[in-house]
């Protein structure tokens, strides 16, 4: 069969957020509270596969390259701050509270396929995270003072590349490959300040699971005999 350019299956997902929290109190007693919630899901994949049983050939030229890719960080590479302040003759209590919740998967794979190339094929994930948070309070009294700062973040990401039960005929190299990046900046703090007492409390609580993964699973490399040439030119990285 003729065959056709190089051939390429890609899916990417970008999430870019601003957040800009606070509070005010003033008075003879004040309060002031800043609470952000912020929850992002996302599910990324670029594959390759059989439908309704029916074998899915390729021709490919160029090669073939199959990626995932999903990237997150603030917008206009801004800081994520969260800021309160409370300001009173007698008692003064401000509070702040930011919540950052983040389940991912990027998944890029090829299964039950057969692939005739030319060229390298390539199967690639990719995961990056940048987050850099301010959350801070300040409370002062004439009497009273207390403040309070909390930041919890929780990401969980999946990021996964491979190949299974598939015939891969080629007379460049065979890259699979799974990249994940966190790179993850808090900093938090307190101030309460009183006449007779002041009260100042500041948390932070990072959990990150991280899953990478890269394979190939029941795989025929260059079974086709048009392609046992490549020998020893070739190569398999994963």
């Amino acid at each position: 069969e003729e065959q056709g350019a190089m051939v390429i299956v890609r899916a990417g997902q970008d999430t870019s957020i601003s957040v800009y929290t606070g509070s005010l109190a003033a008075g003879g007693v004040a309060a002031g509270a800043a609470v952000d919630v912020t929850t992002v899901r996302n599910q990324t994949r670029a594959y390759v596969e059989n439908i309704n049983d029916k074998e899915t050939v390729i021709y490919a030229q160029g090669g073939l390259m199959i990626g995932a890719y999903n990237r997150f960080a603030p917008a206009d590479d801004q800081t994520i701050i969260i800021a309160g302040a409370s300001l009173a003759g007698s008692v003064s209590i401000a509070g702040v509270v930011s919540v950052l919740t983040m389940e991912n998967v990027i998944e890029a794979y090829l299964e039950g396929s057969k692939v005739y190339a030319d060229g390298k094929i390539k199967i690639f994930a990719s995961h990056y995270i940048e987050i850099e948070a301010l959350a801070g309070t300040v409370s002062a009294a004439g009497f009273v003072g207390a403040g309070g700062s909390v930041v919890v973040s929780d990401l969980k990401n999946s990021t996964l590349a491979w190949a299974r039960d598939a015939e891969l005929n080629t007379t460049g190299a065979i890259e699979i490959l799974a990249r994940t990046r966190d790179n993850v900046k808090i900093v938090v703090g307190t101030a309460g300040i009183g006449g007779t007492a002041g009260v100042a409390g500041a948390v932070s609580v990072s959990l990150i699971e991280t899953t990478t993964e890269a394979y190939i699973d029941n795989c025929l490399v260059n079974l086709d005999p048009a392609y046992k040439a490549a020998g020893s030119s070739q190569s398999v990285s994963v």
